[in-house]
This record gives structure tokens, C-alpha cells and sequence, in this order.
């Protein structure tokens, strides 16, 4: 991560990165003790993720059972940093749907989902076939950005 992005660039771009041990703590907080309903999708939204260090401390955080349940929409504005999110949940088995956008102002570009969020109850060799997967690369609909934006808590307000 230090390689990718450069202290330099973090000053520029304003990027801030939280210490895994911060990430561990906050998702032990929220996760941990919590009353998670006993079946269904469990859906998670970061609105500025990077590298996805706080998605990986929910998944840690959460038992397997759990974390196969976990629906995480993950959203930056900086590309290499959503390639990276998509690489790190993809890798550790964490259903995530990564857009590139800016959740300040309600612009994306692009979205793409991993193969556990796609269709977690298909064989592999299947998964690449279905609609979603057939998406891949384009702006989220706007139906899901309005889901966004109730996730994040925002709302249009008129003058």
C-alpha cells in the first residue's frame, strides 16, 4: 500500500490512511458484541474506503458464517485505491460491490462486483455468465444510487 500510494500523493489528494489497529477496534466495536439477525444479508456501506483495511477488520471481525452474509458496498474516488479494494475483498471471501465515485456529491464512474457478491451459490465456472457479471465496469443504476445515498444518510434538499 505504501508503494501504491505515496506519502506525496496522500498530501496532495487529501487521503488519509487508518492504522489496521484503529480498523481492528472500530469493527470489534461494531461487530463484535452486536445482535446480528439470525439470517439474511448483513449490508455494510464505507463510503471512503481505500485499500479496504476497515472491510477487511469487519470480515476478521465476524465469523465465516457471518462474513458470507456480509453485502459490503464500497465506495472511493480514487481508482487504484478502489483496484486494490476490490483485489483485498476479493481475496479474503468478502461479498463486496466496489464503485468508484465520490460519495460527497453523489458522482460514479464505475462499479464492479467480486465473484462472492456476484452469485456466492453458483459453481465458479458459471458466475461470469450471469447479468450482474455481465455489468461489470459500468456506473451503478440509478436506483442503486438512491440505496446509496439512504445508506449514507444523504438527501437532496429543496430550496
Amino acid at each position: 500500500m505504501e508503494f501504491a500510494l505515496s506519502s506525496k500523493g496522500q498530501q496532495w489528494n487529501g487521503e488519509f490512511h487508518t492504522p489496521k489497529t484503529i480498523c481492528d477496534f472500530m469493527a470489534q466495536i461494531v461487530m463484535g458484541d452486536s445482535d446480528l439477525p439470525a439470517a439474511g444479508p448483513i449490508t455494510v456501506c464505507e463510503p471512503a474506503c481505500g485499500a479496504g483495511a476497515m472491510i477487511l477488520s469487519v470480515g476478521q471481525a465476524c465469523s465465516p458464517e457471518v462474513r458470507r452474509r456480509l453485502r459490503v458496498t464500497a465506495i472511493d474516488i480514487n481508482r487504484t485505491t478502489c483496484d486494490m479494494a476490490f483485489i483485498n475483498t476479493t481475496l479474503w471471501g468478502i461479498p463486496t460491490r466496489v464503485i468508484h465515485g465520490n460519495s460527497l456529491s453523489n458522482d460514479y464512474w464505475a462499479a464492479w462486483s467480486n465473484i462472492h457478491y456476484l452469485a456466492p451459490w453458483l459453481p465458479y465456472a458459471l458466475r461470469n455468465q450471469t447479468p450482474e457479471a455481465m455489468a461489470q465496469g459500468q456506473p451503478p443504476e440509478p436506483v442503486e444510487v438512491e440505496q446509496i445515498m439512504v445508506s449514507l444518510g444523504q438527501q437532496e434538499f429543496a430550496l
